[in-house]
């Protein structure tokens, strides 16, 4: 089962729901060559979709480039997730080339002088922070939330218990305010597809929750 497949699958941006749930459900059969072969009977369990929105679906991945198939006489089609970081597309074929010796006259290098307090001043901004046990939304972030639908409060709760969590550099932001706006819009934005998809995409984000792997 690979992660980023899945991971990939669940972040990428389509306008058809069922064409989505799908992607998704192949994503999570996936293993780390990002192919898999489940029947379209095993898609319909995971999707709760019917044959022909799967087989529709599957067609639609297809022509969009999102997927390859692969007919094996006798059993269930081959499925060839597509996407610009796939294991085929970062391991091309090597190819030997000859190198041309060049002679290179090095030029004298002229490092800059910086005023002294401004690199560390910049690095850590470069960095960011990590968010502080006890962080609230400011009343802007509150706003933000109420007018999505959400409380302010449980969803603060949930992020300060995820994100101070989060270990390394992964933990560090610049902006806390306008991350937790982001994720006033992936809760929003998220019924949609849970409606329409039959809970789908919140399955896979409860995967990827599992795996510790980062939503935001």
């Amino acid at each position: 089962m690979s992660n980023a497949a899945l991971r990939w699958a669940f972040h990428l941006e389509m306008r058809d729901p069922s064409a989505k749930a799908v992607l998704i459900a192949l994503a999570d059969h996936a293993n780390e060559q990002w192919t898999c072969w489940p029947s379209v009977a095993r898609l319909c369990r995971f999707t709760a979709l019917g044959e022909r929105t799967v087989q529709r679906a599957l067609r639609r991945l297809s022509a969009d480039g999102k997927i390859t198939l692969h007919d094996r006489h006798g059993q269930s089609r081959l499925v060839t997730l597509v996407a610009d970081d796939t294991p085929s597309q970062r391991h091309p074929c090597p190819v030997t080339v000859t190198p041309t010796p060049v002679t290179v006259t090095p030029e004298p290098s002229i490092t800059p002088i910086e005023p002294p307090g401004d690199s560390h001043a910049r690095c850590s901004e470069a960095r960011g922070t990590r968010l502080a046990p006890d962080w609230r939304p400011g009343p802007a972030e509150r706003a933000y939330a109420h007018e999505r639908g959400l409380d302010p409060d449980l969803l603060a709760e949930e992020f300060r218990t995820y994100w101070c969590a989060v270990p390394g550099a992964r933990g560090r932001k610049l902006d806390w305010g306008a991350t937790f706006r982001n994720r006033c819009l992936q809760r929003a934005g998220r019924a949609p597809i849970t409606q329409r998809a039959d809970g789908v995409a919140a399955a896979a984000e409860r995967v990827l929750r599992r795996r510790g792997l980062d939503l935001a």
